[in-house]
């Protein structure tokens, strides 16, 4: 059916770019130099939509970046990761933590701190405190609730809007990319054990969305050991 096949075609299509789009992102490949990047990559799509062996460089490039890729570094001064990171939250279709409704865009939502600033020399968090994997969208109801409250506190009061439905709650909780573990750290104050955890499930969502695969690993290994030799 030749119906068929161009859907097939244009769905293979869009997923090549979505790939790129988020490659680009995540490889801050946009941080100089747009003008010639935008033409050098649409060469690069072009060829990549009919030979799927022809790999962009942007693409393989994060590919091989995911090796030693560190989100828990993006923070207010890393605006490409920061952005990206916000964007997979929004993509993941954050819900406010205490309704556990969608989280709107606009002025309604706050981004701040999970483990709050001023608790940073408690937490021995570093600069880390003020990484994206210690930042939350939520409304300005919420945020005014959390306040600069311990996670251990706070978190227990919101899960409780929930009746005690734990089950419940872990599912708002996955829609900002905090599991079970996550949330077992953030009860235990745990600010090293909830940024390892969320910084796992983000750059799993990253390998994801860029089309990485375990290929890709094993040639990394492989590449490695040819400079080695």
């Amino acid at each position: 059916d030749p119906q068929l096949k161009i859907y097939h075609q244009l769905f293979d299509c869009n997923k090549k770019i979505k790939q790129w789009y988020w490659s680009v992102i995540f490889n801050e490949a946009y941080s100089s130099a747009v003008d010639s990047q935008l033409t050098s990559d649409f060469k690069e799509l072009k060829e990549w939509f009919s030979n799927d062996e022809k790999i962009p460089s942007n693409v393989k490039e994060a590919r091989t970046v995911m090796q030693t890729l560190k989100i828990r570094k993006s923070n207010v001064l890393s605006s490409a990761l920061n952005k990206g990171v916000l964007s997979l939250l929004a993509l993941k279709g954050s819900r406010d933590l205490k309704t556990g409704n969608m989280v709107n865009s606009g002025s309604e939502y706050h981004k701040d701190h999970i483990f709050p600033k001023s608790k940073s020399t408690e937490f021995k968090a570093g600069k880390d405190i003020d990484s994206i994997l210690n930042m939350a969208l939520l409304t300005s109801n919420t945020n005014e609730v959390k306040k600069a409250k311990d996670p251990k506190k706070y978190f227990k009061e919101l899960a409780e809007d929930f009746k005690g439905n734990k089950e419940e709650y872990l599912v708002v909780l996955d829609t900002h990319h905090i599991s079970k573990e996550g949330f077992d750290f953030l009860l235990k104050n745990d600010f090293e054990g909830f940024i390892s955890t969320r910084e796992k499930l983000l750059l799993n969502e990253v390998k994801k969305q860029i089309g990485w695969t375990e290929k890709d690993e094993i040639s990394q290994e492989e590449d490695d050991l040819d400079i080695r030799e």
